[in-house]
């Protein structure tokens, strides 16, 4: 994999350099994770453009980021369809090999257009938080800390959804129902989280010394982390098996060395 990476650099070394190696030859990537940035450089010049929209029309605000949020569902949802794709790229064994060797990698998973969705709830969720402010500066939420937890178990049972796709036969419309509402639910779910806890400033003080840094860290766990999974699945000889315990053994072992090893260089 490591050389089929250079290879791949040597030829398309300038689709990285353009921020379009999500698109073009997608399927030879330099470095398979970099497409994410040339996923946010796009996002964030479509942002500015409707950012500036909504400025020059504040009336406007409102519709125009609904439109947008609905409008990315729908792309994303017509791509699953389109092709009769699963809503999401699986990380099967055999998908890990080579993930860019996979039609639903290059087409729905990478493209910009089917992974907007988050981003223009994050700037929902922005409007939300600015109006909140100007208009009910003193406002706080009622119970901040249930309704947080309330959050996460709800985001931690939504992410287990995914599994009915595992034990039923294949269904193009309940793959094209779940590409339409789960990067909605998802992002929807953890910008609630964030307006919350921005609004009644729960994180602050003790907790800023933790998270401060751990946030710092996270680009660079991205950027490592796949690495280390690939490695770790393509260099298997036998089968593999899990059970709970190997699995939270994995991902407590997994994100502490990528951390330290991102400390350290």
């Amino acid at each position: 994999m490591a050389v089929k990476e250079s290879e791949n650099c040597q030829k398309n070394w300038w689709t990285n350099l353009l921020f379009v190696n999500n698109y073009v030859n997608a399927d030879q990537p330099c470095m398979i994770q970099s497409w994410y940035m040339a996923c946010d450089l796009h996002l964030c010049a479509l942002g500015i453009l409707i950012v500036y929209f909504v400025w020059k029309y504040p009336k406007c605000e409102r519709t125009v980021l609904m439109s947008v949020i609905v409008i990315s569902c729908f792309i994303s949802a017509y791509v699953v369809y389109e092709h009769k794709f699963y809503p999401t790229f699986f990380g099967f064994i055999s998908n890990l090999k080579y993930p860019p060797s996979h039609e639903v990698f290059t087409l729905l998973y990478i493209p910009t257009h089917t992974r907007a969705t988050p981003y223009f709830v994050g700037m929902f969720a922005g409007h939300v938080y600015r109006i909140t402010k100007i208009r009910k500066p003193d406002f706080r939420f009622p119970y901040p800390t249930l309704f947080l937890l309330a959050i996460i178990c709800g985001c931690i049972l939504w992410m287990m959804s995914i599994f009915y796709f595992f034990v039923h036969e294949y269904s193009v419309w309940a793959s094209v129902l779940y590409a339409l509402v789960f990067r909605l639910i998802y992002s929807a779910v953890i910008s609630a989280f964030i307006v919350v806890s921005a609004v009644n400033t729960c994180f602050t003080g003790p907790w800023s010394l933790i998270l401060a840094p751990l946030g710092r860290l996270t680009y660079g766990v991205y950027l490592g982390g796949l690495s280390m999974q690939l490695y770790h699945v393509a260099s298997a000889r036998t089968q593999i098996y899990f059970n709970q315990l190997i699995l939270v053994s994995n991902i407590i072992i997994n994100y502490s060395t990528i951390v330290s090893y991102k400390l350290i260089i």
